[in-house]
């Protein structure tokens, strides 16, 4: 019997099934999960970055009442290589449940106050439109705004079972909102972003109308990249848009958010870096990237 429940990822419907579980079965739920963010694979968790937990003994099932148990995967790779498989067969719809992790490997490798983070983050918007507060004043307070534009092209595909694709961020006069935001790349006329399902890198083009394959990234200079939170937002309400809802004419904000500590590391970074989604670390220059957050809500978890 479990004691408790922590999330896999604190971000999408993968933040909330836990809390379901957890209210349906009454037991308690942990404020944790394995990245502190969303990223696309299950190899890309804590847990088994850090081998806190095997590939083994792994359960899926779909709204069907289909199930699959995974028994032999030797690696985190090969298990979610075969999860991404069966989960095309499934629609792209199913859930999945880990095997136990004991008290002390949630302590010294879970990702703590994540939903604290979350709930915060988003009070701290509800409580700007509420009070009518300038909403850039309160993001400023957890996050750097990098650009604030419209968009005005977006590329996707899915491929292997992922959304990948590029949105195009032009700059736009915001004289007609009632908060400008003071974003920090002001002489960029257009932005881009590539995600795969979560955003990965965000650049802008030394010539923007080359439109050739750029895998070298000759023609990109690079402001950040995962682990680092690049996080789209409604400029007017402060809404997160994620990368489905992208739409075409949104006029939005780009903010960057500090990864968790643990994602930060040599190790995690073989498996969550940009190398992890195809891209050359060595073609990313250090020197084009920004400063991570400096501020964030340091005092999650304390007590007086």
């Amino acid at each position: 019997k479990a004691d408790a429940l922590i999330g896999l990822e604190v971000g999408g419907c993968n933040g909330i099934e836990p809390l379901i579980a957890c209210a349906y079965k009454n037991i308690p739920m942990v404020d944790c999960d394995g990245m502190q963010r969303a990223f696309p694979k299950i190899n890309q968790l804590t847990f088994f970055i850090h081998d806190i937990i095997n590939s083994q003994n792994i359960v899926m099932s779909d709204d069907k009442g289909n199930s699959i148990i995974f028994e032999d995967e030797s690696t985190p790779k090969e298990l979610e290589d075969n999860i991404r498989n069966s989960v095309i067969k499934m629609k792209c719809i199913a859930g999945l449940a880990l095997p136990q992790i004991d008290y002390q490997g949630m302590i010294d490798y879970g990702c703590h106050f994540s939903y604290s983070r979350a709930w915060l983050i988003g009070k701290c918007i509800r409580e700007a439109r509420k009070l009518k507060l300038k909403l850039p004043d309160c993001l400023t307070s957890f996050s750097n705004i990098l650009y604030q534009g419209k968009i005005t092209d977006l590329f996707r595909t899915t491929e292997g079972g992922f959304a990948k694709g590029t949105v195009e961020i032009s700059k736009f006069n915001f004289s007609d909102l009632t908060d400008d935001y003071n974003y920090q790349l002001k002489s960029i006329d257009k932005l881009y972003i590539d995600f795969q399902n979560e955003n990965i890198i965000v650049y802008s083009k030394i010539n923007n109308d080359d439109d050739s394959p750029d895998e070298n990234h000759e023609n990109k200079i690079i402001y950040a990249a995962v682990p680092t939170i690049i996080q789209i937002i409604e400029a007017e309400t402060g809404s997160p848009i994620v990368t489905e809802k992208l739409t075409f004419g949104l006029r939005v904000a780009v903010l960057l958010l500090k990864p968790h500590p643990l994602l930060t590391s040599e190790k995690a970074l073989k498996v969550i870096g940009p190398s992890s989604f195809g891209y050359n670390p060595n073609n990313i220059k250090e020197s084009n990237l920004l400063d991570l957050p400096t501020q964030d809500f340091d005092f999650i978890g304390k007590t007086d």
